[in-house]
């Protein structure tokens, strides 16, 4: 249900002192129209309208009658959705008006039982073995166990992202379905092809159980869920954007209770000795650089943990915060709530920290508060999006620093690409024939 109009509709509700549907009534009497009085449809009717269409412009065909398609609509008016439903259907349209909120729930009713069909059967083709006492979805401190086929199918992409190490699952519309991809390495995989509305229920159940609104479309929404799975658990980001077709979704798998040490990062021995030899230093910013998806927090979260000790005063601002590390104070930034980067930098610079860590430098103001503590006798930590290490020096500047003032304060840079490295079970020496022809060829 498209937001915007939703509270037009109930504004106007509330403005003429009349319920949703009495007030439905009162637009259909107003275009000579009727109220959809009944919205349960008759089932060899729904195929003529596809789901993404039914849910982006608020339609649902009930039945036929007289030659004619009966479809319910909260938005009379709207004359483009309404000319692409009379295209599907190929017959004139005899329109009945309906509540926003009732349609929407009757649309979700209407073809949740296609969608449960579809999903089972995909279910038994992926083969997922999921077993509902070992797998479970937190949300705001409860447990909501999955029951329907759609939401079973979903919990099975979550085992089988898992399974292979994902560190994202996207699920995207395609063509006239959606398409599901795990990032594996660095790489995006496809996993599977959805039939239309099999993927937009897929994405109703995240956002269901994510604290975001369902009902809404046309927005952008950011949520966030916990998965338990053989004693792991994983904490879920997840982002909805509205995209031609439908919803983009994209979730990312944060495992909680992860060890994190330099030595396990796979750093030569070389920079392995540079780093531990800037975290040496009582003061200074050390930085780390490189595209998104390159590892920079996991190797930061590697460095604190390294420093990390009774007496050392450590403090992380994060937005969000990805890992929970004991001993250590971790603040969330939260920009709706005036907790920005530049305030919660200044608030903990009060907490008496020997350590800070910042989880992005990425405008003038944190820059210079962070190139101010680092000076002051405060160790910073950072991430900084540039191609390599020597740019990084060229972005400060970028961003005010002064160069003098830069020399004091900037102890080293790191940056840092994620290398693909070849299966231990199913790699296989190069013939050396095959080698010298490689050499050859050069």
């Amino acid at each position: 249900m498209t937001g915007g109009r939703s509270e037009v509709w109930e504004r106007l509700c509330k403005a003429s002192g009349v319920g949703a549907r009495e007030f439905a009534a009162a637009i259909a009497k107003t275009l000579d129209l009727l109220p959809a009085d009944d919205l349960e449809p008759d089932a060899g009717v729904l195929s003529r309208i596809p789901t993404a269409l039914a849910r982006q412009e608020m339609l649902l065909p009930l039945r036929e009658e007289a030659g004619q398609v009966v479809l319910a609509t909260a938005y009379p008016f709207q004359g483009a959705g309404i000319n692409r439903a009379q295209f599907a259907c190929g017959k004139p349209l005899d329109l009945r008006v309906a509540p926003p909120a009732k349609l929407d729930e009757a649309i979700h009713r209407a073809y949740m039982k296609e969608s449960d069909r579809l999903s089972d059967r995909l279910s038994k083709t992926m083969k997922f073995e999921v077993q509902t006492d070992s797998v479970e979805e937190v949300k705001t401190g409860t447990v909501e166990q999955a029951g329907s086929a759609t939401e079973k199918l979903a919990r099975g992409l979550l085992i089988k992202a898992i399974g292979m190490r994902a560190s994202d699952m996207h699920v995207k519309p395609y063509l006239r379905g959606s398409e599901v991809r795990f990032r594996v390495d660095g790489i995006l995989r496809r996993i599977a092809l959805l039939p239309g509305g099999v993927g937009e229920r897929i994405v109703r159940f995240f956002k269901a159980n994510g604290d975001m609104d369902p009902t809404t479309h046309h927005i952008p929404q950011d949520g966030r869920m916990s998965l338990s799975v053989s004693e792991r658990r994983y904490d879920l980001r997840i982002s909805v954007l509205p995209a031609t077709g439908g919803e983009s979704l994209v979730i990312r798998f944060l495992e909680q209770g992860r060890t994190y040490s330099l030595s396990g990062v796979g750093l030569s021995p070389a920079a392995l000795q540079s780093i531990r030899r800037m975290l040496s230093n009582a003061n200074g910013i050390v930085l780390m650089t490189g595209p998104t998806g390159s590892g920079k927090s996991s190797t930061l979260y590697s460095m604190v943990s390294e420093i990390n000790r009774v007496g050392i005063n450590i403090t992380t601002i994060e937005n969000p915060v990805e890992y929970r590390l004991p001993g250590i104070t971790q603040v969330e930034v939260n920009d709706k709530a005036g907790l920005t980067f530049p305030s919660v930098i200044r608030s903990c610079m009060r907490q008496d920290p020997d350590v800070l860590l910042i989880g992005e430098i990425r405008d003038e103001e944190t820059a210079e508060i962070a190139v101010q503590a680092a000076v002051t006798g405060h160790l910073v930590l950072s991430t900084l999006h540039t191609n390599d290490a020597v740019t990084s020096v060229t972005r400060l500047a970028g961003l005010g620093i002064q160069p003098s003032v830069l020399s004091d304060a900037l102890v080293g840079v790191v940056a840092q690409r994620l290398v693909r490295r070849l299966c231990e079970h199913c790699r296989e020496p190069v013939p050396e024939d095959a080698l010298l022809a490689d050499e050859a060829l050069f």
